[in-house]
């Protein structure tokens, strides 16, 4: 058998681990794309078959249009101290996000939080400004974990 031939039985037989892992991702609660596989007739053809990698994974992103003007942690007006979002909401997300989006108020700059940085979040209770008797825990961090960028 040719050194062509073998790696399109390897090729072919790559196929059921990456559906198990495409299994285990959506078990997990993320949603999937598992992608064609293009095979060459020849070794001649094989940079026209050249894939995109094996599988994507869609991410939740929270996006949140801030009322604040900003546009680095230098000038965010709450110093060191950011709210990330009501402590509710990120406690019974399925799936839980990925990331923060968050938009100044111009919508010229943002500010990016990863979800994986939630064991450097705390808890405070803050009245909700938008409604008349509504108090509620958010969670909060430290200004430094995110990172801020002009929208180009």
């Amino acid at each position: 058998m040719s050194d062509f031939n073998k790696f399109m039985n390897h090729l072919d037989q790559s196929h059921d681990a990456v559906w198990q892992v495409a299994r285990w991702f959506v078990k997990h609660g993320s949603i999937v794309q598992v992608n064609t596989t293009s095979k060459a007739k020849s070794h001649k053809e094989w940079r026209d078959h050249i894939d995109s990698g094996d599988l994507y994974l869609s991410q939740r992103v929270e996006v949140k249009g801030l009322g604040a003007e900003f546009t680095s942690a230098e000038d965010w007006p709450f110093k060191e101290q950011f709210m990330v979002c009501a402590k509710h909401s990120y406690d019974i997300a399925n799936p839980k996000p990925y990331m923060y989006v968050y938009l100044n108020k111009a919508r010229t700059h943002l500010a990016v939080l990863k979800a994986d940085t939630i064991k450097d979040w705390s808890v405070k209770t803050y009245k909700d400004k938008r409604y008349e008797n509504l108090t509620q825990d958010f969670y909060v961090c430290p200004t430094k974990l995110l990172k801020f960028m002009e929208i180009k």
